[in-house]
């Protein structure tokens, strides 16, 4: 037999999880970011959730980023080695991609 305070017990946690839940999509963290350093220093950040390509234009030559399904590639690279574009896409936090002759950095950062 269902007793009175079992149903107040119930009800209670149902309600606790919907405010919850509110308050997660409330307050939800805006996700990951891309950070592009150039000699150091910062170029751009830009959210992972953007679908955006990206000129990053430095005095040692150019590349072009791509953030797309929630990741970032470079898609094509002046540079003579192409390392950075032959990279796999990034998406984790802690991620690199990195084009030493035109001094770029690409991390994700959370």
């Amino acid at each position: 037999m269902v007793k009175k305070g079992d149903i107040f017990l119930s009800v209670g946690c149902i309600l606790a999880a919907v405010v919850l839940l509110i308050f997660a999509f409330i307050f939800k963290d805006d996700g990951k970011t891309a950070v592009i350093t150039v000699d150091g220093k910062v170029f751009g950040q830009y959210k992972l959730s953007d679908e955006q390509d990206i000129v990053i234009k430095t005095e040692h030559g150019e590349n072009f980023a791509q953030i797309q399904d929630g990741k970032i590639t470079v898609t094509a690279a002046d540079c003579p080695d192409h390392y950075c574009v032959d990279h796999v896409a990034i998406d984790s936090v802690g991620e690199t991609i990195v084009c030493l002759p035109h001094r770029v950095v690409i991390e994700i950062k959370g």
